[in-house]
């Protein structure tokens, strides 16, 4: 009986991870304007890790500021979700999301 049940998990299990177990990536790159300031960085790095804790954002330090990062999620809505939350900012000049493509080292 026991291994029937264990078995019925694995199944469980492994058909939630048909995708190798791998959470989907995107590349997110928010572009600021002139406007940009110290909060302006605190608050789109706090949405961002709402999707993800964990992601790896990085700061170009260019005049207005480009701010790069590899976001893993589930959730299929993440770009729309970012650029409605995001657009009509007034520091933020542009907004890129994508899935991470097959090369990125970080990507599916």
């Amino acid at each position: 009986m026991r291994i029937l049940a264990v078995a019925a998990l694995l199944t469980v299990a492994v058909a939630a991870c048909d995708d190798g177990g791998r959470v989907p990536a995107y590349d997110i790159t928010v572009t600021f304007n002139e406007r940009y300031t110290d909060e302006s960085l605190r608050a789109v790095t706090d949405i961002v890790h709402e999707f993800d804790p964990d992601a790896d954002l990085l700061l170009q330090e260019s005049w207005p500021p480009v701010l790069r990062g590899t976001v893993h999620t589930r959730r299929i809505d993440l770009c729309e979700t970012l650029l409605r939350r995001l657009h009509g900012r007034e520091d933020i000049a542009s907004l890129n999301c994508q899935p991470a493509g097959p090369n990125d080292p970080q990507g599916p």
